[in-house]
């Protein structure tokens, strides 16, 4: 099983603050659609942190674990999409991160934090 950081930058995606406050409600039990530009080397059973970008409160908003393998579809945004199953995330009201970025950067220095890229693994080691 690996661990991915999936980047959302809410100025520049199609979630919605709505997106948003539905996927909440998969928590457990239900899930969601994440759209990818390119095929994701996540698979089913994969876990995922969300890492929200481009704000004043970047940090890791939440986790949960990939439920479907990547699939083809026909977007001209997105050329992939997966299914995901969150199991926390942070009130849209209080969108403070349960770690910030600037933390994760101090703790994790190898890893391209806030980079460009909407889906990498992290390694066992970091």
């Amino acid at each position: 099983m690996k661990t991915f950081i999936l980047e959302w930058h809410p100025a520049l995606s199609t979630m919605t603050e709505e997106d948003y406050l539905a996927a909440m409600l998969c928590i457990e039990w239900g899930d969601y659609r994440r759209g990818f530009k390119e095929k994701p080397a996540a698979r089913s059973g994969d876990n995922f942190y969300l890492m929200r970008t481009g704000t004043d409160s970047d940090g890791l908003i939440a986790k949960g674990f990939f439920i479907t393998e990547p699939y083809e579809v026909i977007d001209k945004k997105y050329a992939f999409r997966m299914n995901l199953r969150p199991t926390f995330m942070v009130s849209w009201e209080n969108p403070k991160g349960i770690l910030s970025l600037e933390s994760l950067k101090e703790s994790i220095n190898d890893f391209p934090w806030g980079a460009s890229g909407e889906c990498r693994e992290i390694t066992a080691r970091d």
